[in-house]
């Protein structure tokens, strides 16, 4: 499995402070964060770090540059982890869009405000809006991963909540082939920051196609990023350059591999480390002997690769 087959953009709000949100996709649209912000308001992800809307006028823009122009024409899925405040949202408050005018715009919202969502996909003129079941209930305390998908083969907007299929499956049929618009591809408020969304939002991601239910299970499961190989029969976690894997991981040590010497990023849990390979041998040790929920190789030499071992049960 690819997790980044057909992937347009995905922006893990990773940063600790300014105003841009980097497109970690071969596709480069990094999304600008626009309205009130503050260095603050990049905080503790489900992963790392995310941020927090503030539900006045946020939102990151992405633009509209290739692929993202092509978002509506065709099938496409979303990918994202959200984290309202309390059961109460915003009016509309918008968590995605790609809005060009009243006419022509995409948007996945609660249902004013009640703990419901929302979609709309209008292309010249009303088309679709409709809202999925009351028994997927995202507006709460929690960290809730949601999956929205479009699958314009059967003509149906579907939405799961942490790998659990909503009862509904909403009919988008009105809807042309040639769905998409001109306008930006957005995270939170609308244009001008209108129906901001309040509250945590981490890992966004978007696809284009249809996502098979072990793509959809292996994201809830692995929310850091893009994820490595984790040998559960084995008890080996293997990641090369800029992989990670988030669950909880009882590791005895790891061992760090190289074509050249150099030196190794890693973050271990909530540590960072520098661990640099010795002049003799492009291979290093490392015991560890404890448990933790996140493990990347953030950077390292020419064939860099790291593997921990896990304690047997």
């Amino acid at each position: 499995m690819d997790i980044n087959e057909n992937l347009l953009g995905f922006w893990p709000l990773n940063e600790v402070s300014g105003v841009v949100a980097p497109d970690e996709s071969t596709h480069d649209n990094d999304g600008d964060l626009e309205g009130t912000w503050i260095d603050g308001d990049w905080v503790a992800g489900r992963a790392s770090k995310c941020l927090d809307f503030g539900g006045v006028d946020q939102r990151v823009d992405c633009g509209n540059l290739s692929p993202l122009n092509g978002i509506g024409n065709g099938s496409f899925w979303l990918s994202f982890l959200m984290k309202s405040p309390d059961e109460v949202p915003l009016n509309y408050g918008t968590l995605f869009s790609k809005y060009f005018d009243a006419n022509n715009y995409i948007i996945l919202s609660s249902n004013a405000v009640s703990n419901q969502m929302r979609f709309v996909f209008y292309k010249d003129g009303p088309t679709f809006a409709g809202n999925f079941s009351t028994a997927t209930t995202p507006f709460d305390t929690a960290f809730n991963h949601i999956v929205l998908v479009i699958n314009r083969l059967t003509s149906k907007a579907i939405l799961y909540m942490n790998k659990v299929k909503d009862a509904d499956e909403l009919d988008i049929s009105a809807v042309p082939a040639d769905g998409s618009n001109a306008g930006n591809v957005a995270w939170g408020g609308m244009h001008n920051g209108v129906n901001p969304y309040e509250g945590l939002q981490d890992e966004l991601r978007i696809y284009s196609g249809l996502p098979t239910l072990e793509k959809i299970k292996f994201l809830f499961d692995n929310p850091g990023g893009i994820a490595g190989k984790y040998h559960a029969g084995d008890g080996i976690v293997e990641l090369v350059e800029a992989q990670a894997v988030t669950r909880e991981l009882d590791i005895s040590h790891i061992v760090l591999n190289g074509t050249a010497v150099g030196s190794f990023d890693i973050v271990l849990g909530g540590v960072s480390m520098t661990i640099t390979t010795g002049a003799h041998g492009f291979s290093k040790t490392i015991p560890v002997d404890r448990k933790v929920n996140f493990l990347k190789l953030t950077s390292g030499p020419a064939g860099a690769a790291l593997h921990a071992f896990l304690k047997k049960a």
